[in-house]
């Protein structure tokens, strides 16, 4: 089934819409978010490639995802009645 012209205009410009709140994070969060969510390591091998605490990682990846999640909320569907989705034992 072809997608309707509103979800064709979305479907293009959501690559745009998570880059533009991508770049808007600080940059320790956006490094935390890249290294676990795009490039698969684990939050062991962010401590170790960040330098930082295993506790760190955790607080960034968090609080990054929070932040995406409110830069993005103008793309979720409005539906009410959908449970929530949990991506590695975080709320999204």
């Amino acid at each position: 089934r072809e997608p309707s012209p509103a979800q064709a205009f979305d479907d293009a410009h959501l690559e745009p819409d998570i880059q533009a709140a991508l770049d808007a994070l600080a940059p320790e969060f956006r490094a935390a978010i890249v290294l676990c969510d795009i490039e698969g390591l684990s939050y062991e091998e962010i401590a170790a490639t960040l330098g930082v605490k295993l506790g760190t990682v955790r607080s960034r990846i968090h609080r990054g995802r929070a932040q995406l999640r409110e830069a993005l909320d103008h793309r979720a569907p409005r539906n009410t009645q959908l449970p929530p989705t949990v991506i590695r034992g975080e709320e999204v």
